[in-house]
């Protein structure tokens, strides 16, 4: 399955290298391109679904090569990671409980209670929409007031004018 994502990567890529300036190769091309890409796909979806048995919809499963826990407690040595699996699994259940109170806790300030994928998902949404303003100059402002009040760097004064700002 790893050869055949592999394979349509690089034929993506090698299409898109040559279509973007070859007006021959995209005329001749793009039709052969798009049966050989939909062919990798079913036949990607094919064995996914039918030989590894993995559904659709399934967002859990990992496909990979399990190498046991010695082999995996030697990578992390070699890799100067002086834990444990279990005690990593440990860290990060930890630090995910920290996160979710703090998503919580914003969530509730929101006055979305405890619900924080529904505050997360409305206050992207706002952001989005504010986005597309573009940025705030006085932002930039503030940073400057903030590194010459803390002698951090000079900043110019072609710099620090609203003409030299881009």
């Amino acid at each position: 399955m790893r050869n055949v994502e592999g394979l349509r990567r690089t034929l993506r890529t090698w299409n898109t290298f040559y279509s973007l300036y070859d007006p021959l190769f995209t005329w001749w091309c793009s039709a052969p391109y798009k049966t050989v890409d939909d062919a990798l796909d079913k036949y990607s979806k094919f064995i996914t679904e039918r030989l590894v048995g993995i559904r659709p919809d399934d967002k859990v499963t990992i496909i990979g090569d399990p190498i046991g826990r010695d082999a995996l407690i030697e990578e992390l040595k070699f890799e100067m990671i002086p834990y444990t699996p279990e005690e990593l699994v440990e860290i990060a259940n930890k630090e995910f409980a920290w996160c979710e109170a703090e998503m919580k806790k914003a969530s509730r300030d929101l006055g979305y209670g405890d619900d924080w994928k529904k505050a997360l998902e409305l206050s992207s949404k706002n952001m989005s929409s504010r986005q597309t303003a573009g940025p705030d100059p006085r932002s930039a402002y503030q940073a400057i007031d903030f590194v010459e009040k803390n002698n951090l760097v000079t900043v110019p004064k072609v710099a620090a004018t609203a003409g030299g700002w881009r």
